[in-house]
């Protein structure tokens, strides 16, 4: 079983495509928990649609968000996105797939941004994929 926690402020645009790509892939006890700093938008009616836990604090910084829904979450398994992200089909079923390894105890992966900007796009994709890459090779078993 899978706990998501995805902090959020002022998400609206964003968040009901992520919770709609996680939901389709959710079994039995898993859980998304939304920890929201009191968006002046939509973001938490949006949410709220899908079902999901939303716990609201004032904004302390997204570590102190993600803490806050790790500190509630029911699961063993944590896993924290960005409310802009768009998980793959297959996303949650990838993630349960390497915690069947008992040695496993953590699992990192490559965030790709998406935008109409060429040029954003490719100066934050090679930045992800160069941090990426070089921690990889860092935890890489000698």
């Amino acid at each position: 079983m899978i706990s998501i926690i995805i902090p959020t402020l002022n998400e609206e645009k964003h968040i009901g495509n992520c919770l709609s790509l996680l939901k389709k892939q959710m079994k039995q006890n898993d859980e998304i928990i939304v920890i929201d700093s009191y968006s002046k938008d939509n973001t938490v009616k949006i949410a709220k649609s899908y079902g999901v836990k939303i716990i609201q604090q004032p904004k302390k910084g997204i570590g102190l968000a993600k803490t806050s829904g790790a500190a509630i979450a029911k699961n063993d398994i944590l896993v924290f996105l960005d409310a802009d992200c768009s998980p793959s089909d297959d996303f949650i079923q990838r993630i349960k797939r390497h915690f069947e390894d008992e040695k496993v105890i953590a699992v990192g992966g490559l965030g790709i941004y998406s935008s109409d900007s060429n040029i954003r796009k490719m100066i934050y994709n090679t930045y992800s994929k160069g941090v990426f890459y070089c921690a990889k090779a860092m935890h890489y078993p000698p």
